[in-house]
């Protein structure tokens, strides 16, 4: 009979890291498999219906079989019922997206619906799986996989069928070419990034790390792939749409568009900013701030320039530190920025992993003197409660200061779990690499 080991031993210490691995890798499995059953069962709003963005890039896509030029005309527009109650939706993609979309008109509807639905999983899957190979299949790792395939960001994307994950694919190749040797990878990465930048430009910061990090190949591919997509949209189609799409983009973003940006489905930069500094309304109840507009843009603005001022903070840091943080800010950027509504569901299904990680690190970063550090997790776990009750205070006094703080809750959240994935990532970058 071998003798026992005492729990201290490597080889029982071997035993219960293949244990907690498993224990993990079943939780990620279930994440997945609730993923997939929420993000294509989840009724959503009354007036918010499924594949909703999905049906634009359809429709557009039709639009340029029988007409191009009136890809961005109004009568093309989806509307109620398609569309929220009291908004249109147009389509503000750049002509070559709706070109690339054409295969999807050869399917009835429902059968390109599906196609798509499998298609963002397996980008979802991917780069789930990424994650957790650059963090080492660390706790750390698989917490930061699990958050990510929990988000409401993901949720809400995988509803309404839209591009965000073909985008996050793509930044998050070219991301990891700023961090390869090769020459022709990194070039390749970049297109892949450049393509991802103009049909929305939220990563084009990439182009500023490659600058910083002397990244010349990364940088010509991220030129490239930008250049090559106008092109591909301009010689396939009419050249007068790339026209069109700037001035449409231009009159949807105004300001005198009626606040569009301020709806919760709105999923872009723009709507960021509406839900900071804005107006708007919650289950018929009108929002009224309580600043004044300019200091309510003033105090959105302070908002951003922090978060954003933290990000570049990381940035510089990432140049001594762990290259591939790159990739933590890109998932980042397309997993909170782009984030639409926050619902009690979303917080019971984080809830776990937030508090599991707040026991976990207190104490030891307490200790060490690292209080600020401490401190993040809990910050962003109040915000997200408070957002959460705000909704009942708008309810019943109609005032409500910041329409989105839980997203600068979850932003907080979502930056910390992810810093700690990547951080650990040292052999596995060496691979990749």
């Amino acid at each position: 009979m071998p003798p026992l080991q005492h729990p201290n031993t490597p080889a029982a210490h071997d035993r219960w890291r293949t244990l907690e691995h498993l224990c993990w890798a079943v939780v990620l499995i279930m994440s997945i498999a609730v993923m997939i059953f929420r993000g294509s069962k989840w009724d959503g709003p009354a007036d918010m219906p499924q594949e909703r963005d999905f049906a634009t890039y359809v429709f557009a896509a039709r639009a340029i079989g029988d007409n191009p030029l009136n890809l961005y005309h109004e009568r093309l527009w989806i509307r109620p019922p398609i569309a929220p109650v009291g908004a249109d939706q147009p389509y503000l993609y750049p002509p070559a997206v709706a070109w690339l979309m054409r295969p999807f008109t050869a399917l009835p509807f429902d059968s390109a619906r599906k196609v798509w639905f499998w298609l963002s999983i397996s980008c979802i899957v991917g780069i789930a799986a990424w994650l957790l190979f650059l963090g080492g299949r660390t706790l750390s790792a698989f917490q930061g996989a699990i958050l990510f395939l929990l988000a409401p960001s993901t949720m809400d994307s995988l509803y309404l069928g839209q591009i965000t994950f073909l985008l996050a694919l793509g930044t998050l190749l070219g991301a990891a070419g700023i961090r390869t040797h090769s020459r022709w990878k990194s070039f390749l990465a970049g297109c892949f990034a450049g393509m991802a930048i103009v049909i929305k430009p939220i990563t084009i910061a990439l182009g500023a790390v490659a600058l910083l990090r002397g990244g010349w190949r990364f940088l010509l591919g991220l030129v490239v792939g930008m250049v090559a997509l106008l092109l591909l949209g301009a010689v396939a189609l009419p050249g007068q749409l790339t026209t069109e799409y700037y001035k449409t983009l231009v009159r949807v973003l105004s300001p005198s568009f009626g606040g569009l940006g301020w709806q919760v489905g709105n999923q872009s930069l723009v709507g960021f900013w509406h839900k900071f500094a804005m107006a708007g309304h919650v289950d018929g109840v009108t929002i009224r701030p309580l600043l004044p507009q300019p200091w309510a843009r003033l105090a959105a603005l302070i908002s951003l320039a922090t978060v954003g001022g933290l990000t570049l903070y990381a940035l510089v840091r990432a140049r001594k530190s762990e290259p591939l943080i790159v990739l933590s800010i890109s998932i980042a950027c397309l997993a909170t920025i782009l984030a639409s509504s926050f619902s009690w569901w979303h917080f019971v299904g984080l809830a776990p992993p937030i508090f599991l990680s707040i026991a976990q690190e207190r104490s030891t970063l307490l200790s060490t003197g690292h209080a600020i550090r401490a401190m993040l997790l809990p910050c962003g776990y109040l915000l997200i409660v408070i957002g959460l009750l705000g909704r009942s205070i708008v309810l019943h006094t109609g005032l409500m200061p910041l329409s989105s703080t839980p997203m600068l809750g979850m932003t907080i959240i979502l930056g910390v779990f992810i810093w700690r994935v990547v951080s650990s990532a040292r052999a596995s970058a060496n691979d990749f690499a």
